[in-house]
């Protein structure tokens, strides 16, 4: 995350020759994790990346702060719309997110879902395509978002 942001920042303000030097490191780490994650992704503070391996995120994807992602997850667009992830989101392994939804603040995705309609906040989606449980999902563990 860090190569990422700093590329980004160095492109923003126009050090070309630095930014493309990061920008070499940044995609040498992802080829070597395994993470397909463009600099264009708008990423918020706090995000994890547990065990990216075959982590692949679309360029225009939006992703809140504090989320946690983790190996296997797809977030692809579809009919020009990409996905926007809100706070403190977790997900499982396996999931794939597609078009243009919208995953509420503190929402959990479960393993092998595929998410295709929107998540309210505070929920938990499982399935093929996603329900929502309807379960208000609270977080008793602060510590996990330090």
């Amino acid at each position: 995350m860090f190569w990422n942001r700093f590329a980004s920042l160095l492109k923003r303000k126009r050090i070309f020759v630095f930014a493309y030097i990061t920008k070499k490191i940044y995609q040498n780490i992802c080829r070597r994790s395994g993470v397909e994650l463009p600099l264009t992704v708008k990423i918020g503070y706090g995000c994890k990346i547990n065990h990216g391996f075959g982590l692949v995120v679309n360029s225009q994807t939006v992703i809140g702060n504090n989320v946690t992602l983790i190996h296997n997850l797809t977030f692809s667009k579809e009919k020009g719309k990409a996905p926007v992830i809100g706070d403190k989101v977790r997900f499982s392994p396996g999931a794939i997110i597609v078009g243009g939804v919208i995953i509420g603040n503190n929402s959990v995705i479960g393993a092998n879902c595929v998410v295709t309609k929107d998540v309210p906040e505070n929920d938990i989606a499982v399935g093929i395509p996603n329900r929502c449980l309807g379960r208000k999902y609270v977080d008793h563990d602060e510590r996990y978002y330090c």
